[in-house]
């Protein structure tokens, strides 16, 4: 986590980390804004919520989250080693429970629905992580907007999902600007703190 007050050398695997983790916070951004849409557009009646192409472009979001959240949870520079764990087990999770749900369980919503829960566990550890390093109003609250989201998925209210997943999004969005403007060393920290 960040110490700017330490600038560690970076070599090649430390740039491409601490990128592959921008990147994923980057992607969760843009899923997050897209789905958002999404929802406002069908509620509008502007789209058909049941259409194959909505079906296709929501399973698209799942995805994405799950690739940028994979991005994220392998590469993220956490001093606690089971905490680093936590995150990149609960990722691997939703990967086997989104891929369960597609294969053998598409007619039980439940399991998408609970894979996606995963993904929010671990947007949420990271929305929290980086909270101690930037101080952007609201990113201690990602966590509170992501679970009841899930939960207005669940019961089909997409207007309230919508406007939920937006707000995650907005916050999402301006932690996102906020990693990309600072130096790469500040993701790294102080190397001595790691534990192994």
């Amino acid at each position: 986590m960040a110490n700017p007050e330490i600038k560690s050398i970076l070599d090649g695997f430390d740039k491409f980390t601490v990128s592959l983790y921008r990147l994923g916070i980057s992607i969760i951004a843009i899923a997050t804004i897209i789905e958002s849409i999404l929802l406002i557009l069908s509620f509008l009646a502007l789209l058909d919520t049941y259409s194959s192409s909505i079906a296709l472009l929501r399973n698209l979001y799942t995805v994405l989250l799950i690739i940028s959240i994979t991005f994220s949870s392998i590469s993220i520079h956490i001093y606690d080693k089971s905490i680093r764990f936590f995150i990149v087990f609960n990722s691997f999770f939703a990967i086997i429970l989104y891929l369960l749900f597609t294969k053998y369980f598409s007619d039980l919503y439940i399991i998408e629905v609970i894979s996606l829960g995963f993904i929010y566990v671990s947007i949420s550890v990271i929305a929290i992580k980086e909270s101690f390093c930037f101080k952007i109003w609201g990113l201690k609250y990602i966590p509170l907007l992501l679970a009841s989201s899930l939960i207005f998925r669940l019961i089909n209210i997409e207007i309230i999902e919508a406007v939920l997943l937006l707000s995650a999004s907005l916050l999402i969005n301006i932690l996102n600007i906020s990693k990309w403007k600072m130096p790469l060393y500040f993701d790294i920290g102080d190397r001595s703190r790691y534990q192994n």
